[in-house]
């Protein structure tokens, strides 16, 4: 051995790659954090629908009601049992993502909503909940990264 320095990178490598097994292990911890930004602010950008204070499903005519004239038919009302922004769901973290998004009957509507149809005009406030929330949502993500990384 001569006078010098000595330059061993097996110490460094050591480090990453326990950097890289401690990443596995808090990816998770972190999609998780970041999914819930994501629900509270799809929660507040979710519109309310309501008609007389209560909220129409669709109408329909009983069975009872067939075979009478228009004008002798009763038309009934189906309600929705739930606001959309109270059906917002987090699925489990798998392959690295997760899905926020609606379940349940609420589901199915929202889309009606978010793109309209001819006679209801578009209100994309999913789209816009993705587009303005990106940031909050990565910026969330980091955070925990970082700070669970750190950790000795």
């Amino acid at each position: 051995m001569t006078d010098g320095i000595e330059v061993d990178f097996n110490d460094l490598k050591k480090y990453f790659v326990d950097l890289g097994n401690k990443f596995n292990k808090v990816e998770k911890l972190a999609i998780e954090k970041g999914a819930e930004v994501a629900k509270e602010k799809l929660r507040e950008k979710t519109p309310l629908y309501n008609r007389g204070g209560k909220i129409v499903y669709s109408y329909y005519t009983p069975s009872s009601e067939k075979g009478k004239t228009r004008k002798e038919r009763k038309t009934v009302a189906r309600y929705k049992k739930e606001h959309a922004k109270n059906n917002i769901v987090v699925e489990k973290v798998k392959d690295g993502h997760t899905f926020v998004g609606f379940n349940g009957e609420a589901s199915w509507y929202v889309h009606f909503v978010e793109f309209g149809t001819f006679k209801i005009n578009p209100k994309p406030f999913v789209q816009e909940t993705e587009r303005d929330s990106k940031q909050e949502i990565y910026k969330m993500m980091g955070e925990v990264l970082r700070k669970e990384l750190l950790k000795k």
